[in-house]
């Protein structure tokens, strides 16, 4: 047997990740829910601080947060920090916390989550989940029945993961931990009990169900680096009969060892079958020590990725005896910490002779879930510099810890609704509480209410502070909050002795309303107003806007997130039925015929339009579904002024480019003479393209050419990129499916100026290359329709990206000139067309400006598709078309992917580059 001194020794060994990054020793400190946050700004300060702090010194080797939701409307508790993309001028606390954290050499890794349909009702009375199956079991009346998601609701909560952990990066955290277990989002998909029905690459199959989790890692891996540590926390199991298996889970970290995470963190069980916290675990498994050891050395044996066990480890000789059998990389600890958070220190001190076991609480909390509360209730003591006590009783858990939660938890026993009738805003006042048990519950009750559901300001630090001082004594709070005389003593009266108001200042009147939205149907579209603060604020909404708009699956396709049509396709736009969907799934028909108002109070209600049959080629029927959020984000209309880096000379129409000199070039002659290089690069000042021909057969042979021409683009695809068909595609090149007439990356302020495309592999039947002049189209529909000219001119058309971690924007015409004609530019026109990479229209000046540009735009795509102006052209290997990206569109047939390979080789060249390799060569040439 092991000497404690030898056990102290195994603990302190330093590990290094598959990362690069080294951890000191094996302890860390498992995530727990702090619940320390404002519910107002869901935002770390000083009491998080001063807690992790506490722990940094007790000499972890990592740390692990409390779980940090990546989305307001679905955190755990109304107490968690969260982090978005909107936090990031919130990010100084963020990178408080990350130093709190790593002082004394810890490193820092936040613990992401989405807790799904265990969402508490007050938080989000709809959470989204994988199927609208609603908890069960203790908790299950802390929930609200789920909404199935649908797969952009999946798209955008995977891009909200993989912001956070970008965000989290640039705080100073060392990595993230995703929250993949207890039922939680993205251990509902794997669970077959709650993933049901899903007919998409989502549900189903293990492969599909665990999909969400392989993309959220690689979009991680993707955005943040190789050296930034990447966690899941996994079940074991879900231990529920029908639910996600030992079996399916070892599958599971196959894929994750094979997405390059970092280690693993074995849980197991949910908030229907809570294993995590040691409830039905096998008296066997108790005795040995950790919970869930017997899965992590079957996982060992199937995987050689780092593993992490949490739960149960109660002695300095089980915990090094796990790692010696390398049944597991790290031991976490989580609830000794709470009372010991020094334990770190004394674990692996080889100066102590006795084998360290785990002080525990004088309660017998068995066989309940009141123990997590009680460790909470240690954790709030350390968050306001008091000292752990493990002596605590149950009068404080009861009159500190329950309050507090049913702050953010319901309370079935209390007359909530009939409270929060009455409690309706008029005045401001302060009014001062007396504490007993009941008299904190209902005070809390009246916080959660105000801060959660209408957003009052009141002053909880009081509470807190006061209550932490005075546990199990009677004690005044003081809260600030609306509510009038009247009121007060109706609730009195209801609710007795339990709330007795003993003063009150009222301090200022003012009259609050809810938001209010007015709809209002012509015959061309719809004028909503938004009521801001009593003022209507009119934006009108062209049926054509709205027909093109639409999001769902059949226009916006839901890998790639790509418009699956052009605007010019809309055709005639006629809504058979307008209504207006409640947040319950209500439905109030706007009536049909002549102009009609209707008035909306629920700010979260949807507009729904169902369609007659349209040129989409799509059956009477389609159904629109438009959230009023999504209407007043684009009520206005956003006019961007656009970077002119176009270029103009010889256009052409198929036949003409058929006919023209020096098209085709041979690659020797570009890449060995500069009399070559020039003939290129004149060929492309005229006429936007040109083929070089006979390039090796190597990866990176295009870059080779590129660099001839200038300096290559780096984008987030990287400085070369590979197209070809593949599954589950993030853009529509990379599938076999058509793909239309279009330019590259005009969601950029400053979209590259060429694009290079050399051909490795074309065995398949199909797959053509098509090319236009845009400025040949420009030049004819300015002749033959003035009026529509000058619409795509001065029309702004939001172009965007936002999938896979990156979210782009920016707004181009159509037709870029120069704003004053009378100054010289080298380059007098742009065209921006990209149908597929189009986002929701912001077109000013009304129905008729909206419906002017679709009748504009429909004109300058009829030209662009006409067979005269399209140049077809089928790449073979050794082939590299090189065009100025905003003048000439490409595009390729479809083709079957089963009859061979079709595989291109691209990169980009900034416009100022090839105009500055162009001048240096035309004094030699020209």
């Amino acid at each position: 047997m092991a000497t404690a001194a030898e056990d102290a020794i195994v603990l302190a060994q330093p590990f290094t990740l598959p990362c690069g990054v080294t951890v000191k020793n094996r302890l860390a400190k498992a995530p727990m829910t702090e619940n320390l946050a404002d519910p107002r700004l869901n935002l770390p300060d000083e009491n998080v601080f001063r807690v992790y702090k506490r722990w940094a010194k007790g000499g972890l080797g990592m740390i692990i947060t409390g779980n940090v939701p990546v989305d307001r409307k679905h955190m755990e508790a109304a107490r968690n920090m969260a982090l978005e993309a909107r936090d990031e001028k919130h990010l100084d606390l963020y990178k408080q916390y990350a130093e709190a954290c790593k002082q004394y050499g810890c490193l820092a890794v936040m613990q992401i989550s989405h807790a799904g349909r265990q969402t508490p009702k007050p938080v989000n009375p709809t959470p989204l989940a994988p199927s609208n199956i609603k908890l069960s079991g203790a908790f299950g009346q802390f929930a609200a029945t789920p909404r199935a998601m649908t797969t952009e609701d999946i798209y955008e909560t995977r891009g909200k993961f993989i912001v956070t952990a970008k965000l989290a990066q640039k705080a100073g955290f060392d990595g993230v931990q995703i929250h993949s277990a207890h039922g939680y989002l993205l251990s509902e998909f794997m669970n077959p009990l709650v993933n049901v029905g899903r007919t998409d690459q989502y549900g189903g199959t293990l492969e599909n169900r665990m999909r969400l989790l392989k993309e959220i890692v690689a979009g991680i891996r993707n955005a943040c680096g190789s050296k930034f540590i990447i966690s899941v926390k996994l079940n074991s199991s879900d231990f529920q009969a029908g639910g996600a298996t030992e079996d399916d889970n070892l599958a599971v970290l196959k894929m994750l060892e094979a997405e390059k995470a970092d280690f693993v963190e074995v849980s197991g069980g949910s908030y229907e079958s809570p294993a995590m916290m040691g409830i039905g675990v096998r008296e066997s498994t108790v005795k040995r020590e950790a919970y869930f050891l017997d899965f992590a050395e079957k996982a060992r044996k199937a995987t050689k990725i780092p593993l992490m066990v949490t739960g149960g480890f109660r002695s300095r000789s089980g915990m090094a005896g796990a790692l010696r059998a390398g049944a597991t990389d790290f031991i976490g600890i989580g609830r000794p910490l709470c009372l010991h958070p020094e334990m770190p220190n004394a674990l692996i001190s080889p100066t102590d002779s006795s084998d360290w076991k785990v002080p525990e609480s004088e309660i017998d909390w068995s066989k309940t879930a009141g123990e997590s509360f009680w460790h909470s209730g240690q954790i709030i003591r350390m968050a306001a510099g008091l000292e752990p006590d493990p002596k605590m009783d149950t009068k404080f858990y009861m009159n500190v810890w329950a309050p507090r939660q049913l702050i953010f938890e319901p309370a079935t026993s209390f007359p909530t609704n009939l409270i929060w009738n009455l409690i309706w805003p008029v005045t401001q006042a302060q009014v001062t509480f007396r504490t007993t048990l009941v008299g904190g519950i209902v005070a809390a009750l009246v916080y959660r209410h105000y801060n959660q559901v209408e957003n009052r300001n009141i002053n909880s630090v009081m509470f807190q502070q006061t209550v932490i001082n005075n546990p199990g004594q009677q004690s005044n709070i003081l809260f600030q909050f609306s509510s009038s005389p009247r009121i007060q003593h109706q609730m009195a009266s209801i609710i007795g002795k339990a709330l007795r108001p003993r003063r009150q200042i009222v301090s200022s009147t003012r009259t609050i309303q809810r938001s209010l939205w007015t709809l209002e149907r012509h015959s061309e579209g719809l004028l909503v107003d938004f009521h801001t603060h009593k003022l209507p604020t009119q934006s009108s909404f062209h049926y054509k806007w709205l027909r093109d708009t639409c999001q769902c699956p059949k226009c916006v396709h839901p890998d790639n997130r790509q418009k699956l049509h052009s605007s010019g396709d809309v055709g005639a736009a006629t809504p058979s039925k307008l209504e207006v969907m409640d947040v319950h799934g209500g439905r109030t028909l706007v009536v049909d015929g002549g102009e009609q108002q209707i008035s909306v109070k629920d700010d979260d209600a949807k507009l729904v339009i169902t369609w007659n049959a349209n040129s989409l080629r799509q059956d009477a029927g389609h159904e629109s579904v438009f959230p009023i959020s999504f209407l007043r984000k684009y009520k206005d209309a956003v006019i961007a002024t656009p970077k002119t880096h176009p270029f103009a000379t010889h256009t052409w129409t198929s036949s003409q480019y058929t006919n023209a000199p020096n098209t085709f070039i041979p690659y020797t002659s570009v890449m060995n003479t500069d009399q070559g290089l020039w003939q290129a690069l004149d060929t492309i000042r005229k006429y936007g393209l040109v083929f070089i021909q006979g390039l090796p057969d190597q990866d990176l042979a295009v870059e080779s050419l590129a660099e001839k021409f200038g300096c290559i683009r780096r984008t987030f695809y990287g400085k070369s990129w590979d197209v070809k068909s593949i599954p589950q595609a993030r853009n529509i090149a990379y599938t076999s499916l058509y793909l239309g007439l279009h330019m590259d990356l005009l969601y950029f302020e400053a979209p590259p100026g060429l694009q290079f495309l050399h051909c490795l592999k074309n065995s398949v039947q199909g797959g053509t290359s098509i090319f236009v002049d845009a400025f040949k189209a420009v030049q004819e529909l300015k002749e033959t329709s003035p009026d529509a000219y000058n619409t795509l001119v001065n029309t702004p058309v939001t172009f965007h990206y936002d999938n896979d971690g990156h979210h782009l924007e920016y707004h181009h015409p159509t037709i870029s000139i120069p704003s004053n004609p009378n100054t010289p530019v080298v380059d007098p026109l742009t065209v921006y067309y990209a149908p597929p990479f189009q986002g929701p229209l912001q077109i000013p000046g009304g129905l008729a400006a909206q419906a002017k540009f679709f009748t504009a735009f429909k004109e300058f795509e009829d030209i662009l598709q006409r067979p005269d102006m399209v140049y077809e052209r089928r790449l073979d290997p050794g082939d590299c078309v090189i065009f100025g990206n905003r003048r000439v569109l490409h595009g390729r047939t479809e083709f079957d992917s089963m009859t061979g390979e079709r595989h291109l080789k691209g990169a980009y060249v900034d416009w100022d580059d090839f105009k500055d390799r162009t001048r240096v060569l035309d004094k030699l040439f020209s």
